[in-house]
């Protein structure tokens, strides 16, 4: 077992789990389903861990783990272009311009009330950049710090908020059958980051082994699941669960409560090493998809390999921070946004398990099987999800309008002689 094998492709995975917003999710969810939310949890974890299960098996052989190539080969080229451009891109894009102002905002509410909120959003996105200049390594040796640094952080203020005294029992509130249909997909949203295709960098160093580098991405949603469900139970014993439900900063309320001063100066470092976990990582992920893509839709550029692991992030930090200048990071439709790149996020994983499913039902009967039952699963509760939010014509705009222009950038630059891959059955 090496650097590479476990710690990389781990804290890759947990880069959406440990940032402001899915905490933000968290506490909702908590505030919003009161005891019902430790189910849940258990329910998005159980369906991580067979997505993980289905999309790295050994039975599929060159497909393990590869979003793009297990798409392609179900849908065609066009199709699977077509679907991790929106997904990934929008991610890259707008998770990034909304947890860098989050992070902002805490350095300056926290640690200096002088310092400009958004001079800092800036100080992180230049800081991920750099590390990406220097190269890739770069940032893939710093991610396990960034991420280890938000988890210790999350895990000793819940561990203390034990030894405190637990708050009267909560009333718990009423689910309507919306709410209940939406639970496994909405649960799975916060054990996102497991599908990613573990980095370039990890097998070439332990090739023997890479059938084990491929398993080590069952620890991410393994301790992400410990993780959520310590935090949550501190935070319904801290905060009435109306407030959690609401708020915006349900993490700051429940570090105040619990250790005051000292817990609002560790919930600040939580917050911006997370923002930092998950900026880089979306970066590194996205980059590593982007390359991948390049080599079909980019085949009549000609662009060297140093510049293709280089431009996609100062693609992403250009445009961030066009984002932030023009004044996205305070509009309300930027959460409108980051929801719809995570719903299409989610939407990948749903065709990811139906295409799965389809190339091994010849082959592997029970895979097939699991891949058909948890694509069903999920689809079915993807619909009310998405419903539920309260923007959904506003949302579902947004989702259209990133898939088409996904569809005409890949459809304008697949090169000429792959046209006929467009319809491959």
């Amino acid at each position: 077992m090496d650097f590479y094998s476990l710690f990389i492709p781990t804290s890759l995975a947990l880069s959406w789990m440990l940032s402001p917003d899915a905490l933000i999710l968290q506490g909702n969810g908590a505030g919003l389903y009161g005891n019902t939310f430790y189910f849940m949890l258990t329910v998005g974890f159980l369906l991580a861990v067979g997505c993980i299960f289905l999309f790295r098996h050994q039975a599929l052989g060159p497909y393990a783990g590869n979003t793009f190539s297990c798409l392609t080969e179900t849908t065609g080229i066009f199709p699977a272009a077509t679907l991790i451009l929106a997904g990934r891109t929008s991610l890259a894009l707008f998770l990034p311009t909304g947890i860098l102002v989050t992070a902002g905002f805490t350095f300056n509410e926290i640690f200096l009330y002088w310092f400009p909120n958004f001079g800092f959003s800036f100080i992180l996105l230049f800081f991920v950049l750099l590390l990406h200049l220097l190269g890739e390594k770069t940032a893939l040796t710093l991610q396990p710090l960034f991420v280890g640094i938000a988890f210790s952080g999350l895990l000793f203020l819940s561990l203390y908020g034990f030894t405190g005294q637990a708050a009267p029992q909560q009333e718990q509130p009423e689910l309507s059958f919306s709410n209940v249909l939406s639970i496994p997909a909405g649960a799975l949203l916060l054990f996102l980051g497991f599908d990613f295709k573990v980095n370039r960098h990890a097998a070439p160093l332990n090739p023997e082994n890479s059938h084990k580098n491929r398993n080590y991405i069952f620890l991410a949603p393994v301790l992400g699941y410990v993780l959520f469900m310590l935090w949550s139970r501190v935070s319904l014993d801290t905060v009435e669960a109306a407030k959690l439900s609401t708020s915006t900063i349900p993490y700051l309320f429940v570090a105040r409560e619990t250790l005051g001063q000292t817990g609002r100066i560790i919930i600040g470092v939580t917050i911006i090493s997370g923002t930092l976990a998950c900026v880089n990582g979306l970066f590194l992920q996205t980059n590593n998809t982007l390359v991948e893509l390049s080599s079909v839709l980019f085949q009549r550029f000609s662009i060297g390999p140093s510049v293709h692991t280089r431009i996609y992030p100062v693609i992403f930090s250009v445009l961030i921070g066009v984002f932030m200048m023009t004044g996205m990071a305070g509009s309300e439709n930027l959460e409108i946004y980051i929801r719809g790149s995570l719903l299409l996020w989610l939407f990948l994983v749903i065709m990811h398990c139906f295409a799965v499913a389809r190339i091994l039902q010849k082959t592997n009967l029970f895979i097939s099987a699991t891949g058909y039952g948890l694509g069903i699963i999920l689809f079915s509760s993807f619909c009310p999800l998405l419903l539920s939010f309260h923007e959904k014509f506003s949302l579902l705009i947004f989702c259209s309008i990133v898939l088409m222009t996904a569809a005409l950038a890949a459809k304008g630059l697949l090169p000429a002689g792959n046209k006929q891959l467009i319809h491959k059955p």
